[in-house]
């Protein structure tokens, strides 16, 4: 490489060197123009870390500003300087509490400090998304000052951001109960300004919507509910006040007053509150849980049960605790008010609602004030179908199907084989068929209408099971259902698995007896005939032909490992023919 080459490249070099220290600086000016410009996005640290798409309420100079701009009149202190503000996550369902604190109030003032703002806007989203939530603010303050002074300013807090809610964020103010405490329940020591700073604090729970009970006691657990998922079959899910989506519910989850519930295909649920009445939700079914019992406010539903599509069956052990109130369901068409009785209530796919009285008495008004103001008392027995014109047609329920097979009397003392057989006589247009393993029908195996048939063979494992048969009639009405257990055998082997077993069975005796055999000694040769000559005695052999038998099959193996081989099988056989002939 020649000298002027090296040269020429160390000037270049040093010149590269040289534009790259000059170009960083003026990148570095150019950049913080665009970003006073707005041409870039701010820094992820001065963005608003939200929980979902909760939006800021801080202005660019600190100001806090609310969704109704000056006519909000809620006292909040003027923010000096911005500050980073991260949302918080909380829930207010059963054992869900929130807790504003960390220098909420000043003392001696209700106004809201703005560090402590985000919690309030997380609150105000948090309740819009969920419009059938009530919640209690409690206002709290510390020991300074009398404790008149001190209760009245605990309530003014509560009331403070019970407005800030209201105003801001539009939620109904009779969705928001408050209440002042005082200097009464402290978290911290007031000796000190750390404690007394956060004993001025608000705590924010959930109530049930109806009757506005806590869903959080006093010492921070859930509360017991009104009831409980008794039993379920297939995907039955369940949405609380408190939840954005459904989910999947299972067995002993509790429910609370205004409590969704949707079953589909194949699935059922059973729900016992804590008076011991029940409600069974049957497939493709859609209902609102409100109250089982009656005390609630003036604004909320009457009813206790609102079924929006499909069936239910009800079971009552008693009226309410008030002893007043009767059961209210309600339909589309009607309001079924039920007092200590059973009655299946349902919708049919063209709309009509139906009610069978099983038990006690029903009464039936239609929602349709157009129509008049009467009122169908349904004694037990009866049933009513409501059109949807408005019409109704009080009729007898129709008798319930005659079983002929099998024997109710001989199945609850005698196992029966598989296939079951169950053959009836029709008492009306349609004949629905239930087998369970429980006696509740919680968890049904088999459910079938006929509408032709009248006999039906059905192959069950070994165990309990329960039946029972229903009359439908043309206006789908209902019977009351009749059934009864019994008990199966097992799974029905065919004929010639039976006979498999059975022949295994002769294969065993006969290992055994051929052990027997084995197992005895033989002679070699037996005297046939014999005779005398010249004076000697001469005989005439025959060779037994089982002991060369033996001979040969012991060759390879001595005589016990043949015998235990032998019965050894004959054991395996006798009990795999057992197994499949009693199977």
């Amino acid at each position: 490489m020649s000298n002027t080459f090296k040269n020429r490249l160390s000037q270049s070099s040093v010149f590269v060197l040289l534009c790259c220290i000059f170009s960083v600086p003026l990148a570095w000016q150019q950049s913080a123009r665009a970003q006073s410009k707005g041409f870039f996005p701010p820094s992820p640290s001065t963005q608003n870390q939200g929980v979902g798409n909760v939006p800021s309420t801080k202005g660019a100079q600190g100001q806090v500003l609310s969704k109704q701009g000056a006519n909000a009149q809620v006292p909040i202190a003027k923010i000096q300087t911005a500050k980073t503000i991260v949302r918080p996550t909380f829930d207010l369902g059963p054992g869900g509490r929130l807790t504003i604190k960390d220098s909420a109030f000043k003392n001696g003032s209700a106004a809201i400090e703005p560090e402590i703002m985000p919690w309030f806007e997380a609150l105000g989203e948090y309740l819009k998304a969920r419009p059938e939530l009530e919640v209690e603010i409690r206002g709290h303050a510390s020991s300074e000052g009398d404790p008149a002074t001190n209760q009245r300013l605990s309530e003014e807090r509560a009331a403070t951001a019970r407005k800030y809610l209201v105003d801001v964020y539009g939620i109904p103010e009779n969705r928001i109960r408050i209440r002042g405490f005082g200097d009464t329940a402290p978290l911290l020591s007031n000796d000190n300004e750390r404690g007394r700073s956060q004993n001025r604090r608000v705590e924010i729970v959930g109530l049930s919507s109806a009757t506005q009970k806590s869903l959080t006691t006093e010492s921070g657990t859930a509360a017991s509910g009104d009831g409980r998922i008794s039993s379920m079959l297939g995907r039955v899910q369940i949405r609380a006040p408190w939840e954005l989506d459904f989910h999947i519910t299972r067995v002993g989850e509790r429910i609370f007053e205004y409590h969704r519930i949707v079953t589909g295909e194949n699935s059922r649920a059973e729900i016992t509150f804590f008076d011991s009445s029940k409600i069974q939700v049957y497939e493709n079914t859609s209902m609102i849980i409100y109250s089982p019992s009656s005390g609630r406010s003036g604004d909320k539903p009457r009813e206790n049960v609102k079924l929006i599509e499909g069936n239910l069956f009800v079971k009552l052990h008693g009226s309410d605790s008030a002893g007043t109130s009767p059961f209210l369901v309600k339909t589309t068409q009607s309001s079924i008010s039920l007092d200590t009785s059973s009655a299946r209530i349902g919708i049919d796919n063209g709309g009509r609602s139906t009610v069978s009285v099983f038990g006690g008495t029903a009464k039936v008004r239609l929602n349709d004030t157009t129509q008049g103001n009467s009122e169908l008392e349904i004694e037990e027995g009866f049933g009513v179908a409501l059109q949807q014109g408005g019409g109704s047609s009080k009729r007898r329920i129709p008798p319930p199907p005659q079983l002929l097979s099998p024997d109710i009397t001989l199945s609850e003392m005698l196992v029966l084989p598989t296939p079951v057989v169950f053959q009836w006589s029709r008492r009306a247009p349609l004949t629905r068929l239930e087998i369970a393993t429980d006696a509740g029908f919680a968890e049904i195996i088999t459910r079938q209408v006929f509408s032709k048939n009248d006999s039906l063979a059905v192959r069950l494992d070994s165990g309990t099971y329960y039946f029972r048969l229903t009359s439908i009639d043309e206006f789908n009405i209902e019977s009351k259902p009749t059934g009864g257990s019994f008990m199966v055998t097992g799974t029905g082997a065919r004929p010639l698995f039976r006979i498999a077993g059975f022949l295994l069975f002769l294969i065993a005796f006969a290992l055994i007896w051929a052990s027997i055999l084995g197992n005895t000694p033989f002679q070699v040769r037996t005297i046939r005939t014999w005779s005398v000559e010249n004076q000697a005695l001469r005989f005439s052999m025959h060779h037994n032909s089982s002991y060369l038998l033996y001979r040969f099959l012991s060759i390879t193996l001595d005589h016990r490992s043949l015998l235990l081989i032998m019965r050894s099988l004959a054991g395996l056989s006798f009990l795999l023919g057992m197994f499949i002939v009693w199977q």
